[in-house]
């Protein structure tokens, strides 16, 4: 028998059977796909070896502004697609090889979880059963289904079936201005299809600061991306193009492809809930803080307990379920959680926005400080954007942090580790950052919660 026996090979369960192992536990894991689940097979990095293929595209304009001139340059789609491909490739090696060189034994096929101590594992050869002390669920999340009319036509396409594609499409409309949507819709746009997004809110980015969100539409929009907020997508026909119709709107937009990007929805496939007992609010599995279900023994982590589904949250989820199985308590906190959009510019967010922030406390602080006037942002021609910083009023302890503009998603890492520690602003004012770097711009903000930023012009 083993000590833990995890469902789910994705980031939430590849973690928490490392860190078991690594507490000295035996492991194994039941996989009904490939190791890495979402994020690794059709999520965080192919999408962002994407990005960075359409990061390299759309610099070349901009070549000859630091003396290097191309012409003729052609976009290989084909390429791209091999780079995905092969980063996809090297990190499933790798993650192959972390599972044997931790001893931890993969069972591939389709896992049921039979009782508090068995999982069946089923494949076309037949059914084996891998018992074990402890069982961590960590099943994922599948694409939101959506009931618009035409949503089954061809040309219909999942977040998962856009990584498919094996060429740029002229037109595409993305349902949904969220992460996903946008991201998607940066890249494409960028490799040259005309995109549209159409977003039910009133803000894209909805989940994020108010103010971020405002000033990214802009700048999509001068991109050529066209945008519709508090939009629905009534129906979907097809005629020569797909063609869709927006609630209370009179045009119609005629695309090739329609993404639908409203998010996820937690998996709970290979977990029958009412004869384990397990509580759950209907679509995803209910756990306290040490990721623990209402069953003892059966702990589950990751996209199917719902809230925050991000690669990293469930692999933080892992590691502090893995730590309870093995007898090391430790609950989970939520306090200081990164987000990363890799639009074009990026855009991060840890913490309060600032909607939050003035509800629960009141008066607070924010500072903002602009990439217009750092020395490396400028050097590298992006310019724009810039970083809030919202701090308590009478303490200083900052409370959140937004970020627009260059490697966003990189400098959100400082932010994260500040609301983690508990620091103030002046703690990370007092902090040495060095020149010329696009941190900097945190010390600035930093700064004017209190006083003003060094490199701020005082009216």
């Amino acid at each position: 028998m083993y000590d833990v026996v995890v469902l789910g090979g994705g980031p939430g369960g590849y973690t928490a059977a490392i860190h078991a192992a690594h507490l000295g536990g035996k492991v194994a894991i039941v996989e009904k796909d490939n190791l890495g689940g979402t994020c690794l097979n059709w999520g965080c990095i192919p999408t962002k070896a994407l990005v960075k293929c359409a990061e390299v595209w759309r610099s070349v304009p901009d070549m000859e502004r630091f003396g290097v001139k191309v012409e003729n340059a052609q976009l290989n789609y084909e390429r791209v697609i091999n780079h995905k491909e092969q980063v996809v490739a090297d990190l499933l090696n790798g993650l192959k090889h972390l599972m044997r060189s931790n001893k931890i034994d993969v069972y591939y096929g389709k896992g049921e979880v039979k009782d508090i101590h068995s999982i069946v594992v089923k494949k076309e050869s037949g059914e084996q059963v891998v018992k074990g002390k402890k069982i961590i669920i960590a099943t994922g999340s599948t694409p939101m289904k959506i009931p618009i009319p035409g949503a089954e036509l061809d040309g219909v396409i999942t977040s998962n079936q856009v990584l498919e594609l094996t060429e740029v499409p002229d037109s595409m409309l993305v349902v949904g201005g969220g992460v996903v949507g946008l991201e998607m819709a940066s890249i494409f746009n960028t490799f040259g299809s005309k995109v549209t997004v159409v977003e039910m809110e009133r803000y894209i980015l909805p989940s994020v600061d108010q103010e971020i969100s405002r000033r990214l539409t802009p700048l999509l929009k001068k991109q050529g991306i066209t945008i519709y907020t508090k939009a629905m997508v009534e129906r979907i026909r097809r005629k020569d193009k797909l063609i869709v119709t927006l609630q209370d709107r009179e045009e119609e937009i005629a695309v090739d492809l329609v993404l639908l990007a409203t998010g996820r929805v937690p998996n709970l496939e290979g977990v029958p809930l009412d004869s384990l007992g397990l509580h759950h609010d209907g679509r995803r599995l209910v756990v306290n803080e040490r990721m623990e279900t209402n069953v003892p023994g059966i702990y589950a982590v990751g996209d199917v307990v719902g809230g925050t589904m991000l690669a990293h949250v469930a692999a933080a989820e892992g590691m502090v379920a893995a730590e309870n199985c093995m007898d090391q308590p430790r609950e989970f906190d939520f306090r200081a959680v990164p987000a990363c959009i890799f639009t074009f510019p990026e855009v991060a967010t840890v913490g309060m926005t600032e909607e939050e922030a003035r509800k629960e406390f009141g008066d607070i602080k924010v500072s903002k400080f602009s990439f217009a006037v750092n020395g490396k942002a400028l050097t590298l021609g992006e310019g724009h954007g810039l970083i809030k910083m919202i701090a308590h009023s009478s303490t200083g302890l900052i409370l959140g942090v937004h970020i627009i503009g260059p490697q966003a998603t990189e400098l959100i890492a400082e932010a994260a580790l500040a609301i983690n520690a508990r620091l103030t602003a002046e703690e990370v004012a007092d902090t040495i950052h060095a020149h010329p770097t696009l941190a900097e711009v945190i010390g600035e903000a930093a700064h004017g919660v209190d006083g003003y930023p060094i490199h701020a012009i005082r009216c």
